[in-house]
């Protein structure tokens, strides 16, 4: 489950909840002084800290503000008494996860730890991914070599009067109501490729098709 860190300068107390929280499958540590909450905290790494309000030497408040946020900050709960109660909602706004109030009510408590514990895993996961070490991002689409608008498509023919290839295609910018340079149909006297290169219509002359009504040559309209 999560690692947990309890801080109370009373021995019994820390006692009582750890033992309530081992036994939901946390793996619980205990320090009865704010001193030694700070060296057992770099150790351990807590996902949630459960800390008393008032305590000799550090108090909750101190803990609260010298805990390092490197890896990551753990969740902090303050425990505090029905007299102390504006003391742990001015802890929550300087940045404490929750508070209890004592007597703790095992229900309560083990919900606020489920609670806080779940808020410190989403956090370790968005550094996971913000750091870069995430699932991989997909690759960038494979370069098209041909130019945009000369998209050659369909078996090759061979130019009247060159015997070199000529590929049918189509003319996406034309088509989107853009001017785009001239391009080769079976039935246009423009330029034309050949192997991928513009040529004017003097290296590949244009014949008119024959149809097979008319002998004489039509313009490929029935003209």
């Amino acid at each position: 489950m999560a690692v947990v860190l309890v801080v109370d300068d009373e021995p019994l107390q820390c006692d009582i909840l750890k033992t309530i929280l081992d036994a939901e499958k946390h793996e619980t540590y205990t320090a009865t002084s704010g001193a030694e909450a700070m060296k057992l905290s770099g150790r351990v790494l807590p996902d949630v800290i459960l800390t008393d309000l008032k305590m000799q030497g550090m108090d909750g408040i101190e803990l609260l503000e010298r805990i390092p946020e490197e890896p990551f900050k753990p969740s902090i709960i303050i425990m505090t008494a029905h007299g102390t109660i504006s003391s742990a909602v001015e802890a929550v706004k300087k940045g404490a996860c929750d508070y209890l109030t004592k007597p703790l009510q095992k229900e309560s408590l083990l919900l606020t730890v489920r609670r806080a514990a779940e808020r410190t895993r989403l956090l370790k996961e968005n550094l996971r991914l913000t750091s870069g070490s995430g699932p991989p991002r997909p690759t960038a689409r494979p370069h098209n070599p041909l130019p945009r608008n000369q998209f050659t498509m369909g078996p090759p023919r061979s130019a009247a009067g060159t015997g070199a290839a000529v590929g049918f295609g189509v003319r996406p910018a034309a088509i989107r109501g853009r001017s785009a340079p001239p391009y080769l149909s079976p039935f246009t006297k423009g330029r034309c490729i050949i192997g991928g290169i513009p040529l004017s219509s003097r290296h590949a002359p244009w014949s008119p098709p024959r149809c097979a009504r008319h002998p004489a040559p039509c313009d490929g309209a029935g003209n």
